[in-house]
């Protein structure tokens, strides 16, 4: 026999005592029980039913195609009942995609909201999504009155949980992209939630439902669905800004990143960008916030040029140092970090502009790492100057400045090299290069390849081999270094190392006289472009795609040029995050 049991949660723990005598006395039977929480019983198994599937943000769908999504086809199948006219076509997909995944594919929230097609647009609907609990009030006259609204329904799930749980949850909308327990320890674990209370709490969100937990790069991450995330704010009933989501992992991200662990940083970082994002916001609509927005966004610079967040780095950035002009250490950290991004993205000229004031601070504040930095970006400029004397003068600076930090920062570290060493050391390589004195630039080039290797880093060692693939005279050891650092720079999945590695693998398919080669991969070098939003390798003395573009152009012929470059440039270029193992599609196809 099937005994089914609906609704359970109304009485949970008298549920479980029937079932168990039931059980005892028939061996035979089988229950199926419906319930906002697991009856928590031997012999269970729990099969959690998810919201409806919903179609991937931001991409283009035809109406045929959206109807395949289970969330889609029931909002068109409530909406035509409301409203006969009511089709879903080509025209409006986007935006019947765009209300589902807003409404997390929740059903009781979908058929509310096609109702309102009787007499909203979709567009207008779309509008008032964010006050979702009032528009969507109009369910089933005979239905349980927890489904006439979608306040009800989640009022009816919020009075189920605990005191605490209703703490974390109320607590937990401050994360806007998801949060492991570390966040959710630092950030939401006082008043009512000290020790194993929060994690017991976490765990009863997860059991209800509430908290959707799936796996990450450190363990378990949990989210809140945004129609629960609004309703959370709602009860908080209280301005939520606290940036203690702030320090979150980002001053550890920044210490441990030259190091084996890049990787993992990159994916985690990448995950938390909703999180960032959410608080940096908060720091520049808040007053007296901007300082603490400055320090994250400067201890984030990794991420920004790194990690392939350049064009959004930048923003944010700039946006916080016009908020907050006053001098501070914490401020003279975002300019390194806004000034290599305007290094990054090709604009040398406006970042040398600015580096002589940042020089001035950093001297000012006594920070040898940061002086180091002002004298690189003084130091390129000379370089695209075609003043290589004067450019490594300055080098030459930046490295003693790198080497002889102080006996503070030298205590901190404890005799270890720091990065800023192998970085500024590879700017003089390049240096030496320009001038003519390969010798000189070489010994420079192992000494920093030493360091990274001796540190398990790969991200500075990736921009070590570029530089050795852009000025090695033999093409199978150029190949041999731009293949290597193609493959770490997919593994960190950072455009700029990517574009720059595919730009000099484009010169030396050119210098071999494989044009096709060389027009494909120029074009996948400028997607990325795109992405990066710019190039230092754009002009001398870096790297000049144009006499590559040039020879491939007059070898080919316009049209087969057009042909093989926008081939390469439809070609994807990442790494399987399952595995963390590159793959390169780009290399392999052209």
């Amino acid at each position: 026999m099937l005994l089914v049991v609906d609704g359970g949660e109304l009485l949970l723990p008298a549920v479980a005592l029937l079932v168990v005598e039931l059980l005892r006395a028939a061996p035979g039977l089988r229950v199926l029980a419906t319930s906002r929480e697991a009856v928590r019983v031997a012999g269970e198994f729990v099969y959690p039913v998810a919201p409806l599937p919903v179609p991937v943000a931001n991409r283009r769908l035809s109406a045929a195609g959206s109807l395949r999504y289970p969330a889609v086809a029931l909002f068109v199948e409530r909406a035509s009942a409301v409203n006969a006219e009511f089709v879903v076509d080509d025209d409006n997909a986007a935006l019947v995609a765009g209300l589902c995944q807003r409404l997390d594919g929740l059903p009781l929230a979908i058929e509310l909201a096609a109702v309102r097609v009787r007499s909203l647009s979709l567009a207008q609907i779309a509008q008032r999504l964010d006050d979702r609990f009032e528009l969507l009030t109009t369910g089933n006259r005979a239905g349980l009155a927890r489904h006439q609204t979608l306040r009800a329904a989640v009022d009816w799930s919020f009075e189920l949980c605990s005191k605490s749980e209703r703490v974390l949850w109320m607590r937990a909308v401050v994360f806007a992209g998801g949060f492991d327990l570390a966040a959710a320890e630092r950030v939401c674990g006082a008043d009512g939630l000290a020790g194993g209370e929060l994690v017991v709490a976490l765990d009863g969100l997860v059991a209800k439902s509430v908290l959707l937990a799936t796996d990450g790069v450190e363990g378990r991450r949990y989210r809140l669905l945004d129609t629960l995330s609004l309703y959370g704010l709602e009860r908080l009933r209280r301005p939520i800004g606290d940036h203690g989501c702030v320090g979150v992992g980002t001053e550890r991200f920044h210490a441990d990143w030259f190091g084996p662990g890049q990787a993992r940083w990159s994916e985690r970082m990448r995950g938390e960008l909703a999180n960032l994002r959410a608080a940096l916001g908060w720091c520049l609509s808040t007053a007296g916030e901007t300082r603490a927005g400055l320090r994250l966004a400067g201890a984030l610079h990794y991420l920004w040029y790194a990690c392939g967040q350049g064009r959004e780095g930048r923003l944010w950035l700039e946006r916080l140092l016009a908020a907050d002009p006053h001098p501070s250490r914490d401020r003279i950290r975002a300019q390194r970090a806004h000034l290599r991004l305007l290094l990054m993205q090709g604009e040398h000229a406006a970042a040398a502009e600015l580096a002589g004031e940042f020089l001035l601070r950093a001297t000012r504040f006594d920070d040898a790492a940061l002086m180091s930095d002002a004298l690189i970006i003084l130091g390129y400029d000379r370089l695209y100057a075609g003043d290589p004397a004067t450019a490594i003068g300055l080098l030459q600076q930046a490295v003693a400045r790198a080497i002889d930090r102080g006996p503070v920062a030298r205590a901190v570290d404890r005799g270890a090299v720091h990065p800023q060493v192998a970085y500024a050391k590879v700017a003089l390589a390049v240096g030496f290069f320009v001038q003519g004195d390969p010798v000189r630039a070489g010994d420079l080039l192992e000494q920093s390849r030493a360091i990274c290797r001796a540190h398990g880093d790969q991200w500075y060692l990736s921009q070590i081999q570029m530089v050795s693939a852009q000025y090695a005279t033999d093409l199978t050891l150029a190949a041999a270094y731009a293949r290597e650092s193609l493959k770490i720079q997919q593994a960190l999945s950072d455009p700029l190392g990517t574009l720059g590695a595919l730009e000099i693998m484009a010169r030396i398919a050119g210098a071999d006289h494989d044009h096709r080669r060389a027009a494909r991969l120029l074009g996948a070098a400028d997607q990325q472009r795109h992405t990066v939003g710019g190039s230092p390798y754009d002009s001398e003395p870096l790297l000049s795609r144009q006499q590559t573009t040039t020879a491939a152009r007059a070898a080919l012929g316009d049209a087969a040029f057009d042909a093989e470059f926008q081939r390469g440039y439809q070609l994807t270029v990442g790494h399987d995050p399952r595995t963390s193992q590159p793959t390169t599609p780009t290399t392999r196809h052209a």
